[in-house]
Formats: C-alpha cells, structure tokens, sequence
C-alpha cells in the first residue's frame, strides 16, 4: 500500500496499538485514516481506512488530504494521486458528528458506567453518617458532596489510567474557536430558555435547587460561601471533567451521535434524582444539551461555562444567595470563556475546518 506523509504528530500523545506487531492500524487520533506502526512508534505514512473502524483501505474516491486539511486528495484503492481539490467544494458547513470524534485513547463504553457506580457507591458510604443521624448537619452534607464530586475526578482518572496515561486533552481540556463557541454558546442559551428552563421552573425545583431546608434561615456566613463554592465552582468543574469528559467521551468511542448523547443525559439526571427528584427530565435534557455543546465545539470548557452559569443564576435568584454565587461564580465564567479560546487547538477543529 502506498501513502503519503501526513502531518507531524506529537508521537507521545499516541497510544500505542493493543497488538503492537507493526502494520497498518487505525489512527487512534483521526480514524478516517491507517497509520503505519513500525513495532515501536507511529511513523507518519497515512492512507484513508475504510468506513466500518476495520484496519482496511478504502476504496478508490476523494478523501480529505492528510498533509492539508483544506484539500482533498483522489485516492485509487493502492496509492495517492497527484490530483487535489478544495475540500470545500464537497461539502459546507459544519460536519456531521462523525463515527469517533474525538483523539485520544479508546475507553471502552462500559468505563463511564463503572466509574459511575463506583462513585455512587463512594458517595452513599461518605453520607451514610448523615443519613442515619436524626439532625441534619448541613456542613457534614457540603462535606460529603464535596467528597463525592472529587471521587468523580479521581475515578475518571484510575479508570482512563487503563488504557493510556491521562491527559488533560483526553478530557477536552483544550480550546476551540471564536466561532464554534459563539455558535453554540447562543444554541445553548436559546436550547436551556425554551426546552430546559420552563421545565425545571414546572418541576417546582428551583427554589431548594441543592440547598438543604437548614440552611434557608441560616446566619453562618461561612456555611453559605461553602454551599456557593459547591454548588457555582466545583460541581460544573468536576461534573463537565467526568460526565462530559470522560463519560461521553467513552461511549462515543462506540456508541453513535444521538445514543450516547441520551444515556449521558439519563445519567445525568439520574445523579441529581436523590437531591433533586421532580427535576429529573430537565437536567437530563440539560445534560443532552451539554454534550452537544461538548461534541461541537470539540472542547469541554464551554460545557463548564453554561454548567457553571446556570448554577450561578439558580443559586442566585432562586436560592436568594446573589452575593455568594456571582463572587464566585462569575470567575469560572469569565475563566472558562477565556480558556476556551486560549488553549491550543484540538483535532476536532482541523476537522470542522476541512469543510469549509
């Protein structure tokens, strides 16, 4: 089989293969395409795979060009042509979500779930003290969810440790474009006004949204900071690393566009069933929408900035905390806006570019 050489890579950044004999093999960072594996590294030779995620060539046709992500290269079933166009002339507007869109390791699907339980069990040990105690002390509760959020991070972490050490754009710690995060953050605005919005004010929820009755009349100043810090700072932080991160990045390895996006988002609304049981329908579509987000913009902190701002205005209005949850909410905003559009580029977004 005869290639091209494609565009130089962090070779470091790859896994290796399962087998690691030498041969063709999938491209674990772009699987539109076969990478050569010499039996200790990625080279870079490339030649297109064919559709189906088997270690094949594909068929003669026109195919994006591995060294120039704004042409297409004529491919004849053996080699590359000399013959290029402007991938635009194919096709418009953004993609549609591919088979593996995102780089990075193959989680298997059934990491999220396991991870997942694993916390919830985590979680129910830490709050069993306080469950079984006739007084509620709500600072044992922040405490324990605290835990249970950090408990998220770091199973998400041993899990991922399985098939690759992890990095930060493993979990779509990295930036995106102007564009895409104007485009979606104006989709999630309007998506979270008409659909999740007005469901979650008929819910009835939004007035003791992750607040305990005790500490509505509360006077303890530092009770209510912690409650904000949770509630605007590390649960969108936390939550978007593993549900979005992690999670649904993991099933989309192996699960289409519209099934992974819904069993997120049931997962979702299933973790806040205990503190939040009549707003189970609109946070899994908040959680729907979120992966969205994620799966657009090819970046998991616009995902943290619509988390955190929802948090920030429910804690603020509802929850009659305005001081605390704009003093510290408005940080991660603000922060995660800018690094959104700071960090360096992913390879999502050089294949939202090839269309023009």
């Amino acid at each position: 089989m005869e290639h091209i050489r494609g565009r130089q890579i962090e070779r470091d950044r790859l896994p290796p293969p399962p087998d690691h004999a030498a041969g063709w093999k999938l491209d674990p960072r772009d699987r539109r395409y076969l990478r050569y594996w010499d039996g200790r590294s990625w080279t870079d030779a490339v030649a297109p795979a064919a559709p189906g995620g088997a270690a094949v060539a594909a068929p003669p046709g026109w195919y994006g060009d591995p060294a120039n992500a704004s042409l297409q290269r004529l491919w004849d079933g053996q080699r590359w042509t000399d013959q290029t166009r402007p991938a635009a002339t194919q096709r418009r507007g953004p993609p549609p979500p591919s088979e593996h869109p995102f780089e990075g390791p193959d989680w298997p699907a059934w990491s999220g779930p396991l991870a997942f339980i694993a916390a919830a069990i985590g979680g129910l040990l830490a709050a069993l003290p306080l469950i079984l105690s006739k007084e509620r002390d709500p600072v044992w509760w922040i405490g324990s969810t605290f835990g249970q959020e950090l408990l998220f991070v770091l199973l998400a972490l041993a899990v991922a440790a399985r098939s690759a050490r992890p990095r930060p754009w493993h979990f779509g710690l990295a930036g995106t474009t102007p564009r895409q995060l104007a485009t979606w953050l104006a989709v999630a605005v309007g998506g979270y006004s008409v659909f999740i919005l007005p469901a979650l004010l008929a819910s009835g929820e939004t007035d003791r949204r992750e607040v305990l009755p005790e500490l509505a009349g509360r006077s303890d100043a530092a009770v209510l900071w912690l409650l904000a810090a949770l509630i605007v700072v590390t649960a969108p932080i936390t939550e978007e690393f593993f549900f979005r991160g992690f999670f649904y990045r993991a099933l989309r390895n192996q699960l289409e566009f519209a099934p992974a996006v819904l069993a997120n988002g049931l997962v979702f609304g299933l973790a806040h069933l205990p503190s939040e049981p009549g707003a189970f329908v609109p946070l899994t579509l908040f959680g729907a929408l979120l992966c969205i987000v994620y799966e657009r913009t090819g970046s998991l902190l616009p995902a943290i900035t619509i988390h955190s701002l929802n948090n920030t205005i429910v804690l603020a209005f509802p929850a009659h905390l305005p001081v605390q949850a704009l003093t510290l909410g408005l940080p991660v905003i603000l922060g995660s806006l800018v690094l959104s559009l700071t960090l360096r580029d992913t390879p999502m977004r050089e294949r939202d570019r090839s269309y023009g």
